[in-house]
């Protein structure tokens, strides 16, 4: 989405535009996809902030309940998620 772009009627369109200007700064970005199964503590984090309320959230260590995410995504073990459609 951010290499394509996208519809400027999206929801992520403002956001989009904003991680391309930072990209077109006077420096070298390289993006590549991850799939979410190889990206568990990434995920655990954005389920958790549903939980947190509407702000800035600054951890200083990693909450307790993502130890075994960080292990599984170091050590490149996947999880395959369940789709319902």
């Amino acid at each position: 989405m951010i290499a394509k772009g996208c519809s400027t009627v999206n929801a992520c369109y403002p956001l989009i535009c904003d991680i391309k200007g930072l990209m077109d700064r006077n420096w070298r970005v390289v993006l590549h996809h991850v799939y979410r199964e190889s990206n568990n503590a990434a995920d655990f984090m954005a389920s958790h902030a549903l939980k947190l309320p509407l702000g800035v959230h600054i951890f200083a260590f990693p909450p307790p309940e993502i130890s075994t995410w960080l292990l599984y995504d170091g050590l490149g073990i996947s999880i395959p998620h369940r789709v319902i459609a």
